[in-house]
């Protein structure tokens, strides 16, 4: 489920029985800011006031910095957060901001932080250093920042089960995979075409031989959500023959790969499948490794998935072959699963913005993080002060930044064309599942 929280219901009881201030006297504030690291910095500001606000009221915000100044003057913006400006720091020093012009009612309800431009908490500088900075972010960094061709989507796929299942024995998984391409070369024609290697890797999954003893790898009937983590494994894929829209397209692809294939990564509302291309022809062909591997028109992901708007088409949310860096990615979800389940709200939003950086579009990641917001949100307020009014006058900054970024992200996916699944249509998902369950029988 993704949780969006209303603003304007929040907002509205902040601000009950705040009365209009008189707008008579001018006046100046000061703030001092020990930044340790450098970086860009933003400084949000928030300005909490009365409804009947002058059109013509105007503040100058002033940032001094070794005792260079910068001053930005302009309209007034009031009960909302904002960035008036942006300051470069290259090494540890005092930041000086000053704002001018607006009357002491309202500096005195005026709240400002300095933001390094990627954290997600205003002033916690420490906190977000620590939650940048973590063993498998750094990993998964690692791996993007290398060159397209030298991904290696074996090695990426169990490192990430690794981070979710400890217990996965990389060496042995590897050399079972190892085990697997020897198998299928051997089914090969020599010289064998793209077509025939995608040919034989469908026929050593999904065809009863004695290459698999007789088991052939289907669809885990018994868990069509994938809501238990080890279906997602590819060691338990291997070993149980049972898989998912998660791990059987991935093995898929990391055979495919392993044979020199040209295969990654696609996906639809919350389904991956294989996206192969025609070495000949340069067609592209969608492969359904939940149904056989076999082949699947744009079409039918349609009318599959009511949620594929025209609009997310367009934008290149769904349905497009993507790099490997991308591919990367979307395995990468997995990870925020498991954050998710341990409520490691921070490193979730760490990881989302490193899989943004890599694919920008992914709206999963967009989704992901605004509904982490929401959850900080629960855990930091609502639980502590479930009368809106009574959040400390110096916590509502930091309450109207998650409510923010709540909204921001879900606008964000909204505008690329992502709707959110009505319970409809999971209901009919699973109506199909059963159906086709009951058509093995």
């Amino acid at each position: 489920m993704q949780h969006r929280i209303s603003v304007i219901f929040l907002w509205v009881l902040i601000f009950v029985g705040i009365l209009t201030p008189a707008y008579a006297e001018m006046s100046e504030r000061f703030w001092e800011f020990d930044v340790q690291w450098a970086g860009i910095y933003h400084f949000q500001v928030e300005h909490y006031a009365g409804k009947d606000i002058p059109k013509n009221m105007k503040a100058t915000y002033s940032a001094t910095i070794k005792g260079n100044t910068s001053q930005r003057s302009m309209s007034l913006v009031a009960n909302q957060m904002f960035v008036p400006m942006s300051v470069s720091i290259q090494q540890h020093q005092t930041v000086h901001m000053s704002i001018k012009g607006p009357p002491k009612s309202i500096l005195q309800e005026t709240f400002v932080h300095l933001v390094e431009q990627d954290s997600y908490l205003p002033g916690k500088h420490l906190e977000y250093r620590q939650n940048r900075d973590f063993k498998e972010l750094r990993q998964i960094r690692e791996l993007l920042e290398q060159p397209e061709d030298k991904i290696n989507f074996t090695h990426a796929k169990l490192m990430i089960d690794k981070m979710v299942e400890p217990s996965t024995n990389i060496k042995t998984v590897q050399k079972q995979i190892d085990g697997m391409v020897s198998d299928i070369k051997v089914m090969l024609p020599q010289n064998a075409s793209s077509n025939e290697k995608v040919a034989a890797i469908k026929a050593y999954l999904y065809q009863k031989g004695s290459w698999n003893f007789g088991r052939t790898y289907q669809y885990d009937f018994d868990d069509p959500l994938g809501a238990k983590a080890h279906t997602k494994l590819i060691a338990n894929y291997i070993r149980s023959r049972k898989g998912n829209c998660i791990s059987m397209p991935f093995l898929f692809i990391m055979l495919g790969e392993r044979l020199g294939i040209d295969v990654t990564a696609s996906i639809a509302p919350l389904h991956v499948f294989v996206k192969y291309r025609d070495e000949v022809t340069g067609e592209l062909y969608n492969l359904e490794t939940t149904s056989g591997a076999n082949p699947s028109r744009d079409i039918w992901y349609r009318q599959q998935h009511s949620t594929i708007t025209d609009q997310s088409l367009k934008n290149g949310v769904y349905l497009q072959k993507l790099s490997k860096k991308e591919t990367v990615v979307v395995m990468a979800d997995f990870l925020l699963e498991h954050y998710t389940k341990q409520q490691k709200y921070e490193r979730i939003i760490a990881l989302c913005d490193l899989m943004l950086k890599y694919y920008p579009k992914y709206v999963y990641a967009m989704i992901r993080k605004g509904s982490t917001y929401s959850h900080l949100i629960t855990q930091r307020f609502v639980k502590k002060y479930p009368d809106a009014r009574k959040i400390p006058a110096h916590l509502k900054a930091h309450f109207h930044y998650l409510s923010w970024n709540n909204q921001h992200w879900f606008t964000k996916a909204e505008a690329l064309g992502w709707r959110e699944p009505s319970r409809d249509h999971e209901a009919k998902y699973l109506q199909r599942i059963k159906e086709a369950a009951n058509n093995k029988l």
